[in-house]
């Protein structure tokens, strides 16, 4: 399955335990079948990468979950989950919050190369 940059990526196992992500690296690429790819329109790219690693994002999957081949593993019910209500803030807001986690981020990658420079 192909995917660009910006598109959110969700797997159909273990969703609830963070197996999400948004591709902010690559132009393209390909992954698995297994996963479902969604184009972000409308919506800020760098605040859905960090929305998606929420505890209550996890949450909000787990509650679109079916046990799988053991108790520990849960399959997502895709239809649940499309049905279910998202309240994101603005487009404003969004880019907001994104560029504050995308500084933040810049800041955290800075510190830890000045880290590895003095070992």
């Amino acid at each position: 399955m192909r995917v660009n940059k910006n598109d959110l990526i969700l797997s159909a196992q273990n969703l609830h335990l963070g197996n999400a992500n948004v591709n902010l690296r690559f132009e393209h690429g390909i992954i698995s079948p297994a996963y479902k790819v969604y184009r972000l329109n409308g919506s800020n790219p760098r605040f859905v990468h960090t929305w998606v690693k929420m505890d209550d994002t996890k949450n909000f999957f787990l509650s679109a979950t079916t046990e799988g081949a053991s108790q520990c593993r849960k399959n997502i019910e895709w239809e649940t989950l499309e049905k279910q209500t998202l309240l994101f803030p603005s487009l404003k807001e969004q880019d907001k919050i994104g560029k504050y986690f995308e500084h933040y981020d810049n800041l955290i990658t800075l510190h830890q190369r000045k880290l590895l420079n003095l070992v």
